[in-house]
């Protein structure tokens, strides 16, 4: 589904080529934590959903995929305590 003029506020534009159904990642338990961490800098948010780090880790890795939007144009990516490549 397109919601007309939803991207036209971007810069540069979104090629609607790269855009991608994600509902499905609203149940995924890992979702919730992985965007307060990402959009909030939440640290708290991994403990309070008590999901392993790196399962979150992994859903920031697809929600940030510049190949595929939503994600690369959201927001910036951050990284959770405790997984791989975090000191």
């Amino acid at each position: 589904m397109t919601l007309p003029g939803y991207l036209d506020g971007y810069q540069p534009p979104v090629d609607a080529s790269v855009l991608v159904d994600a509902t499905a990642w609203l149940d995924d338990p890992v979702f919730w934590p992985a965007l307060l961490w990402s959009v909030g800098g939440s640290p708290t948010a991994v403990e309070g959903f008590d999901v392993d780090p790196a399962d979150v880790d992994a859903m920031l890795s697809e929600m940030h995929r510049p190949d595929r939007w939503p994600g690369g144009v959201a927001a910036p990516r951050r990284r959770t305590p405790g997984a791989s490549g975090v000191a």
